[in-house]
């Protein structure tokens, strides 16, 4: 038989396990956008194009703009084919070298080029944050991310429409104030800072009902001032997105 004071232990236990559970819970991350279309805005960029440095100025504005999350994500790519041309940038990806040829050849493009901006899959010339700020009158569907634990994140979304395709979900894992000290190439002898650069990036198709898939991302962020975590979803073979979200990561995560 248990003695009260037997019992008054276990009910302390059972509490400050609940005290635990709670703040987990209330910690893990958590982003969504309303059905309305967010935008995602690509920069593809190269630290060893010369150009590409006030490009990247201009996006890093982006971070303190209202309608930051809400009405548009932005993410900076960078390509790997400055590479052989002085100057080895250590953010570049021959994936996203491979997502700006799918681009291209999609807008039946003869080159590539740095820096280049695209919005919601269409090259788009810079024409001020004013563009991005204007809520759509598209309804593609609430798209969520959520944390199942530490590293371990979800993707959900919920279309308005039927689906005409297989849709994948992309989760990115953006550094800002990551800075590279350029010794060759068109940047040379130049501190380079850039913002809504991605250090992780990852695909999966989306299943069942709903539709969802599970991420695990590597931690390769320790340089970086601030973090966040941003998402989209494509339909098919075409890279557009045609949903996003995205925020700013804490401390804990």
């Amino acid at each position: 038989m248990l003695t009260n004071q037997s019992m008054w232990r276990i009910i302390l236990v059972l509490a400050a396990v609940g005290m635990v559970f709670d703040n987990t819970c209330a910690d893990q991350l958590r982003f969504q956008s309303g059905e309305k279309r967010v935008a995602l805005v690509e920069l593809f960029t190269s630290e060893g194009c010369s150009r590409c440095p006030l490009a990247e100025r201009t996006f890093s504005k982006l971070a303190t703009n209202p309608a930051l999350w809400k009405t548009f994500v932005p993410i900076a790519l960078h390509v790997n084919y400055w590479d052989n041309l002085g100057w080895k940038d250590r953010l570049a990806s021959v994936e996203f070298t491979q997502r700006q040829h799918i681009y291209a050849s999609a807008w039946r493009a003869d080159t590539v080029y740095t820096p280049e901006f695209v919005l919601n899959g269409r090259e788009w010339q810079w024409s001020g944050a004013e563009t991005l700020s204007r809520e759509s009158n598209e309804t593609p569907g609430v798209l969520t991310v959520s944390q199942n634990d530490a590293r371990n994140f979800v993707i959900a979304f919920t279309s308005t429409k039927p689906m005409t395709g297989d849709a994948t979900a992309h989760l990115a894992l953006l550094g800002f104030g990551v800075t590279s000290d350029v010794a060759r190439g068109e940047n040379a002898g130049r501190k380079l800072t850039h913002d809504f650069v991605a250090l992780v990036h990852h695909e999966s198709r989306l299943q069942g009902s709903p539709l969802r898939a599970e991420f695990k991302l590597d931690e390769k962020s320790s340089e970086s001032q601030r973090r966040a975590l941003v998402a989209w979803v494509n339909v098919g073979g075409d890279p557009t997105p045609i949903q996003a979200t995205g925020g700013w990561l804490t401390q804990s995560h």
